[in-house]
């Protein structure tokens, strides 16, 4: 009986605590586990602060850190951190993966923390997370997004060259990320003189309103540097005032390789308005001696001589063959002006530089006609400037029209010897 009773007793206790242990796994497996999935939908629905809060509550409830219900939410709670931009986000997340290196989740954190930096412009951050993810862990449709933010945070650390690949993958694959792939893989071909291909790329863009304004800029610089004016004076006029709508800075620089397209091809009369524009919108800083001669000259040419002045006046402030064809063009506007002193003297300058030889001749030689026709007596000047020109060009074709003039000096200052 005895022997009975202990056993039935014995019974009893492993009913009691087989029961009692059941009733704990249950609850943790469906009570508590409740607030995990409440945590998910939440999460789901993009409520990540009501969901971080389900998570961690769910995780106090739990004793062992290893188990799979705690690392799961333990992930969910730092990605809702990521989310919420809270600043121990990233820590919290860093420590996941040196807690739970042989977790599954460990992959969709790298990929997460990428994100999250390039989010936030953290390019080289960016890079270093991305280079922890394996492409053939994404799925499908998280491939383009990887290889674009990849190659879009290389290139914003100017590494062209290992940007290039991820974002050639994705600029012919339809989405999201294929005008920004197209963009960003045809500035690297510009920036590399691979001019054909940054052009068929920037084509592609011309109607994608993101980079349409962009592209005129980029297209006419590309048939600029391939030298291809007709082209060039067929496309880019169009697109001036656009650009100048949706992106002022613009303006001007397309303005100006119009204008010199114009320019190349001797038609001044079609280069004068797009290069005024420039000159009307351009910093003066950004201006370059360069610029004032050619628009002096249009205006030279096409018989404006007093605006060409002062174009020409800027453009001849350092020194150079370019400061010396200036002057040069300056005293011939001041001939045509009949302002003949001022003539006088700019040819003189230009007599005494030796960058171009041909220049410094033909203005000692008209310096020494004015110095003539200015100087009634005495006629030192001229004489002096007629025999130094006879000297430094004996076989020049003026030489004997110099000599003609030198004699009528003499005559007339009674110097018959």
């Amino acid at each position: 009986m005895v022997k009975k009773f202990i056993y039935s007793a014995l019974f009893a206790l492993v009913l009691a605590l087989s029961f009692d242990g059941s009733a704990q796994k249950t609850d943790i497996y469906t009570n508590d586990n409740i607030l995990y999935r409440e945590g998910l939908e939440l999460f789901d629905k993009e409520k990540y602060a009501p969901a971080q809060k389900l998570f961690e509550t769910y995780m106090e409830g739990l004793s062992d850190r290893h188990l799979e219900q705690y690392i799961n939410a333990e992930f969910h709670a730092g990605i809702c951190a990521l989310y919420l931009y809270h600043k121990d986000a990233e820590f919290r997340l860093e420590k996941f993966v040196q807690m739970h290196p042989e977790s599954p989740w460990v992959r969709k954190v790298y990929f997460e923390l990428a994100n999250y930096n390039y989010k936030r412009k953290k390019y080289r951050k960016s890079i270093e997370w991305f280079e922890y993810v394996d492409p053939n862990d994404l799925k499908q449709e998280e491939l383009a997004e990887f290889r674009f933010k990849r190659g879009h945070s290389l290139f914003m650390q100017e590494r062209y060259a290992d940007a290039r690949p991820d974002l050639f993958e994705v600029k012919d694959i339809e989405g999201e990320y294929q005008g920004p792939a197209t963009y960003f893989y045809s500035h690297i071909a510009y920036e590399e003189d691979q001019l054909q291909n940054a052009f068929d790329g920037f084509k592609k863009l011309e109607n994608d309103p993101n980079f349409s304004p962009l592209v005129p800029y980029y297209l006419t610089q590309i048939l600029y540097k391939q030298e291809r004016y007709e082209q060039l004076m067929d496309y880019a006029p169009a697109f001036i005032d656009s650009t100048a709508s949706k992106d002022i800075k613009r303006q001007p620089e397309i303005a100006q390789l119009v204008g010199d397209a114009y320019y190349r091809e001797n038609k001044y009369s079609d280069a004068k308005p797009f290069l005024e524009m420039y000159h009307e919108d351009a910093r003066e800083q950004d201006k370059t001696p360069e610029d004032y001669f050619q628009m002096g000259y249009i205006y030279y040419v096409l018989e404006d001589y007093t605006n060409a002045l002062d174009y020409l006046n800027k453009a001849s402030k350092e020194e150079g063959e370019l400061a010396q064809s200036a002057v040069y063009h300056m005293a011939d506007c001041y001939l045509k002006l009949d302002q003949k002193p001022y003539a006088r003297t700019a040819f003189k300058e230009v007599s005494e530089m030796d960058y171009n030889i041909s220049l410094k001749e033909n203005a000692l030689f008209n310096y020494a006609k004015l110095a003539y026709e200015l100087s009634y007596n005495p006629f030192h000047e001229a004489i002096t400037a007629f025999e130094e020109y006879i000297e430094a060009y004996p076989n020049s074709v003026s030489s004997d029209e110099a000599y003609e003039f030198l004699l009528q000096v003499y005559m007339k200052s009674k110097n018959y010897e």
